[in-house]
């Protein structure tokens, strides 16, 4: 229905030997893979991460902060962009 329909390759090991695989994009989308884009979507809008643990259960920040995606630019900007402080 989303119109993900593209083949990816995957490339898996066995026995020693690479086998590449090209399995439909729609086959590799679980919910885990929309509660780490809603953790980086919201962490990116510059929701608190307490406020974010919350939601998506982590119970430990450094988790958190391993499970968003988030480079070291967009970090620097939304907090540059949150506090006085550093204006």
């Amino acid at each position: 229905m989303a119109g993900l329909t593209e083949n990816v390759k995957i490339t898996t090991l066995r026995g020693g030997k690479k086998e590449q695989t090209a399995i439909p994009k729609y086959q590799l989308i679980h919910s885990h893979t929309a509660r780490k884009t809603g953790a980086t979507l919201m962490y990116q809008a510059g929701i608190d991460v307490y406020d974010i643990m919350k939601i998506t259960g982590h119970s430990d920040v450094r988790m958190l902060e391993k499970y968003v995606k988030a480079g070291n630019g967009e970090t620097a900007h939304r907090i540059a962009s949150k506090y006085s402080y550093f204006k």
